[in-house]
């Protein structure tokens, strides 16, 4: 059974204290007199308060009335699939029966049934002549028929409420109770998994303040540094670094990235001995993004003298490394400025920052474009392909259309790539207006036919590259040698069927003929066929 949105594995009866709930609605018929009873969704009865004798004794022991008694139940429960309001039922042998769904979550758990009573005073004569065509014993049947409780239809309606709520909330505490009981079984597994492999662990794992006191370290300290567990929590950690600088250069680098991989250090073991460690942390934040702990594990480098090596060569380029990224950010800038494209950087499709060249090609001004969204700039129809590319991380240039800020649309080809800038992940993309190509390529498809019939005719397979490396053009014949229809690589860089480790010959190749129009280059390489075996061409 669903229970929002998850498979419940209780029955009703599960969910019930049934013994407490019988204690519950006896008190209640003591006072009320209200017949009553619980049954769980496969019709099994729970509980039966007061069930009266002329139902047990004489309606559902003879054949003729049992049978319209098992009518009205079916009536009353198909009512209930469907209805979440109390149902009351006057059955074919006179009485009136109630009902109601218990429902929890949206789901029908079972049902409570109130009945064999009256809302208005019974006709004496009807039930005489109905024990004299049923052969009942008349005497003991009005008998019964007296002891049947007499209710008006707003006590009934109040009474099965009241039964209602007690019985949704006592069902509703076991599920409650029942949900407890699996999240503390689920958190009791996690611990004891967790301090399997924390009491485990190769590496020492570490949580510490913001001071860099310990708040917490793995048993396997203890095998690098002869400190157990218990001796260095509370203690900070710059009592074990043999150089307090580096301490304060692992800080200043973690509170600028977040994160800090395999930086070099030396630790001072119990007896003084140095030791050369690598050390990974994060810096863990709260739901406002403010620094609240360390996070990390140190791993023993000590026996490796070539990672020592590596490590010193790190902390040399850590000292640098301001330096180089100013350096970097000045580059890059005159870089982007001077690009003949257009240049801009995103994150998640909001422009950070751009370059004349994307003011130009576009019609926005550059105080335009920051701060823009940069889907703004694609045409509709290609949205949902450079979304996918921004998604992917793709590198491939590729082919769209452009919106300029008249409204006009034009071929625009992008390239672009994930960087790191001031700080954060981000997209750099190259925009290049493509109109003239396109034109080019117009003027190309109108001679194209006797050019593709000559080519057709000759045995060998021919093609056109534009200046990035786009298939252009192929002959018919790629499909007789290698299987590959031409409609299926026009678009496409050449280089992406070219086998792995011929690609640096062949794109040198491609550049030296593009820079060079006169130069007429041989080489070798393989080229990917449709059954997926390389050919050398």
């Amino acid at each position: 059974m669903w229970i929002g949105g998850y498979i419940l594995n209780y029955s009703l009866s599960e969910l019930l204290d049934l013994p407490k709930l019988k204690d519950l609605l006896d008190s209640l018929n003591a006072v009320q007199q209200l017949p009553s009873a619980i049954v769980d969704i496969k019709g099994n009865i729970l509980t039966a308060t007061n069930w009266q004798d002329i139902c047990v004794k004489f309606h559902r022991l003879n054949p003729q009335t049992k049978k319209k008694c098992l009518e009205s139940d079916l009536h009353i429960e198909a009512s209930l699939d469907h209805l979440k309001a109390c149902t009351i039922y006057r059955c074919p042998m006179g009485l009136i029966d109630a009902a109601v769904p218990i429902i929890i979550e949206g789901n029908h758990l079972g049902n409570i049934y109130s009945g064999q009573l009256f809302l208005e005073p019974p006709d004496e004569d009807y039930f005489r002549k109905q024990a004299q065509k049923y052969d009942f014993n008349e005497k003991n049947y009005l008998k019964a028929l007296q002891k049947v409780p007499l209710f008006s239809e707003e006590q009934l309606r109040n009474n099965l409420t009241m039964i209602h709520h007690l019985v949704q909330g006592l069902v509703e505490q076991g599920l409650q109770f029942k949900h407890q009981l699996e999240a503390e079984n689920k958190l009791r597994q996690s611990k004891e998994k967790y301090q399997r492999i924390f009491e485990n662990l190769q590496e020492v794992y570490y949580e510490a303040n913001l001071q860099g006191k310990l708040l917490e370290i793995s048993p396997s300290i203890q095998a690098i540094s002869q400190y157990t567990r218990e001796e260095l929590i509370g203690k900070s950690l710059k009592d074990l670094y043999v150089d307090s600088n580096a301490r304060e250069h692992f800080v200043d680098r973690l509170l600028s990235t977040g994160r800090v991989k395999n930086y070099p250090i030396h630790l001072r073991d119990k007896d003084g001995t140095q030791r050369y460690c690598a050390i990974t942390t994060s810096l863990l934040k709260d739901s406002r993004g403010v620094p609240v702990k360390l996070i990390g594990s140190i791993r023993d480098m000590s026996e490796n003298e070539q990672i020592s090596e590596q490590l010193q060569l790190q902390i040399k380029e850590h000292e640098t490394s301001q330096k180089l990224l100013k350096e970097s950010e000045e580059r890059f800038k005159a870089l982007h400025e001077a690009s003949f494209g257009g240049v801009g950087i995103h994150d998640k499709g909001l422009i950070l920052d751009c370059n004349q060249g994307l003011s130009d090609i576009t019609g926005f001004s550059i105080a335009e474009l920051i701060g823009m969204q940069g889907l703004q700039l694609i045409a509709p129809d290609y949205l949902d392909q450079v979304l996918h590319n921004i998604k992917s991380a793709a590198t491939d240039r590729y082919e769209v259309e452009g919106v300029r800020k008249d409204g006009s649309i034009y071929p625009l080809s992008i390239k672009g790539k994930t960087v790191q800038y001031k700080g954060r992940e981000a997209r750099v993309i190259e925009f290049r207006d493509i109109t003239e190509i396109k034109r080019a390529e117009t003027e190309l498809r109108k001679s194209e036919s006797t050019q593709r019939a000559m080519l057709e005719n000759i045995i060998d397979v021919i093609m056109i590259i534009d200046q990035q490396g786009i298939n252009r053009f192929k002959s018919a014949n790629i499909e007789k040698w290698f299987g590959w229809k031409p409609t299926e690589l026009i678009g496409e860089p050449v280089w992406n069927r070219i086998h792995p480790e011929d690609l640096t010959s062949v794109k040198k190749s491609i550049a030296t003929i593009m820079n060079e129009p006169d130069t007429v280059k041989t080489g070798e390489c393989r080229y990917l066929c449709r059954n997926g075996e390389y050919k050398w061409i």
